[in-house]
C-alpha cells in the first residue's frame, strides 16, 4: 500500500479511505437484492414521484413570488398543482416560508454547528447536522410538529455544550507540576 499512497501521511489517509468507499459502491451496485430493487418497477416509481415533488415545489415557490405562502401552507399551495405529497421538509420550507426563510434556516443550523465545532462539541454538532439531513428526506416540519421541539432540543444541546461535551482544557490553565527533579531511581507521581 505504501507504493500507492506516496506522499504526506494525511493523504495517505484520505486516498485510502476514498479506494474503500470506492470499492464499497461497487460491491453494492454488484449485490443482486440492490440491483433488482433499483430496477423494479417500484423503484421507477418512487423515483418520477420525488421528481414530480421537487416540480411541484419548485412550482409553487415561484406562484408566490419566491417569499413563500404562509408556515404550514406547503400542503395547500402544492396541492394547487398536483396531489403528490411533498417529502423533503426543506422543500416545504421553501413553499412555506419562502427562499428567504430557507436561507435563514440553513443559516441558523449552518451557525449552530460552526459554533458547536469551534467549542468542540462534536457530538451535538453532529446530532444537527443528522437532523438536518434527516429532515430532507421526510416531511416532518409540516406533518409532526414534535419535529419542531427536537429542533428547539438540538439547538438548545449545540449552542449550549455541558463540559462533558465540549473539550476539558478549554479555558482552564493546566495544573502546574513541580519544578523539583525526583532522586535518582524515584518516580515523580
Amino acid at each position: 500500500m505504501s507504493l500507492v499512497l506516496r506522499g504526506e501521511k494525511h493523504w495517505g489517509k484520505f486516498a485510502l479511505l476514498a479506494v474503500l468507499v470506492a470499492a464499497g459502491i461497487v460491491a453494492l451496485f454488484q449485490f443482486d437484492a440492490f440491483t433488482a430493487r433499483n430496477n423494479s418497477v417500484e423503484a421507477e416509481l418512487s423515483s418520477q414521484a420525488r421528481d414530480l415533488g421537487v416540480w411541484v415545489s419548485l412550482q409553487a415557490a415561484n406562484l408566490t413570488g419566491w417569499i413563500g405562502s404562509g408556515p404550514g401552507t406547503s400542503g395547500i399551495t402544492g396541492r394547487l398543482f398536483n396531489e403528490v405529497t411533498i417529502e423533503n421538509s426543506l422543500l416545504q420550507l421553501l413553499i412555506s416560508i419562502g427562499l428567504p426563510g430557507v436561507l435563514l434556516f440553513l443559516l441558523v443550523i449552518g451557525s449552530a454547528v460552526a459554533y458547536a465545532l469551534s467549542q468542540r462539541a462534536v457530538g451535538a454538532a453532529a446530532a444537527l447536522v443528522a437532523y438536518t439531513v434527516c429532515i430532507a428526506g421526510f416531511n416532518a416540519l409540516d406533518a409532526l410538529r414534535p419535529m419542531h421541539l427536537l429542533l428547539g432540543c438540538l439547538l438548545i444541546l449545540t449552542l449550549n455544550p455541558g463540559k462533558t461535551d465540549a473539550a476539558a482544557g478549554l479555558g482552564t490553565a493546566p495544573a502546574r507540576r513541580s519544578l523539583a527533579r525526583p532522586k535518582r531511581g524515584y518516580a515523580r507521581i
